[in-house]
């Protein structure tokens, strides 16, 4: 089975960054800057025409949009600055000739639009890089460094707001018999099928990733551990009920699942993962083709009524 290697709260914070695709500055400060900058540039542009210092605030207007990660604010304040540099040229008329129009600001303008270029074509390479990036090549849902940086997510949204949090764990028994026998392309095989049935009983809200070899992994934001244990027997009999085909021949498998959900006991990546991990150990070792449960010792002592003497960390739960 997979290890999913726990990364400090600054890594995880770094790796959020770069894989949340819609992540930016705010419009406020996006806002905030681009009346800034257009005043400053418009200002300089006035009283200092023949020279190049007008022109740089409007071509940071264009790294504003590049901040903001949207291709149409970067053409947008692209534009923006084009105008105020026209309109300035206009205003100076009687001071500098037109002819001199290309001369003062013919630079300005082209190193606008040449920022904006390359910021428009950075933007559109994100578009296409960024997912392929995030997903598992052979069975198209996440990957491992993905799944890491949305579980730093929705970990923080559950201390503000205190939504359940789930993780379900799903390991496939006895996969390398398949590798063994079939060979490790019917194996690739049977993991694509594996990832689809995952994704039968996911809501988009969720997160389902593979973490490592034959193991998935199931982030359910807004489930309580009930909730997991019912979406997990429900993947856990669906996939027990199916015929998988490897080669010329069907065959049949079984998983195991460990579940755990987030709590005063388990409040960090590590420990989340570290109760889940080991529920799925738990299913092991009882005969595979089950899911277990785990839950803290406070969530456990209210559920059983139990004395606080009365319980060991991370009592399993069969089902």
């Amino acid at each position: 089975m997979g290890r999913l290697k726990k990364l400090k709260p600054r890594a995880s914070r770094i790796a959020a960054y770069h894989l949340d695709h819609n992540r930016g500055i705010s419009l406020l400060i996006g806002l905030v800057l681009c009346v800034a900058l257009g005043l400053t540039g418009f200002i300089l542009d006035l009283f200092h025409p023949r020279g190049i210092s007008g022109g740089v605030p409007y071509v940071a207007l264009v790294l504003v949009g590049l901040a903001q990660r949207n291709r149409r604010a970067v053409l947008a304040l692209a534009g923006l600055g084009t105008c105020l540099t026209v309109m300035a040229s206009a205003l100076t008329s009687t001071i500098y000739p037109v002819e001199g129009f290309l001369a003062t600001r013919g630079l300005t303008l082209f190193t606008i639009w040449a920022m904006a270029a390359v910021a428009y074509l950075h933007l559109a390479s994100l578009d296409v890089l960024e997912p392929l990036a995030a997903t598992d090549a052979l069975t198209g849902v996440h990957n491992r460094h993905y799944f890491i940086s949305e579980m730093g997510k929705q970990i923080q949204l559950w201390k503000r707001y205190g939504h359940p949090l789930s993780l379900a764990i799903l390991d496939i028994d006895h996969f390398k018999p398949v590798n063994d026998t079939y060979g490790h392309e019917a194996g690739d095989d049977v993991l694509a099928a594996v990832a689809d049935a995952c994704r039968r009983h996911t809501r988009e809200s969720d997160c389902l990733a593979r973490i490592g070899g034959e193991e998935f992994a199931l982030l359910l934001p807004s489930t309580d551990a009930e909730g997991a244990r019912t979406i997990s027997e429900r993947l856990r009999e669906d996939i027990e009920q199916r015929l998988f085909s490897v080669g010329n021949r069907s065959i049949r498998l079984t998983v195991s699942l460990g579940v755990a959900e987030l709590g005063n006991d388990l409040s960090d990546e590590s420990t989340l993962f570290r109760a889940a991990d080991a529920a799925l150990y738990e299913a092991k070792d009882r005969g595979r083709n089950m899911v277990v449960v785990r839950r803290g010792p406070r969530e456990q002592k209210k559920r059983d009524g139990l004395s606080e003497s009365s319980f060991s960390p991370y009592t399993p739960q069969v089902y």
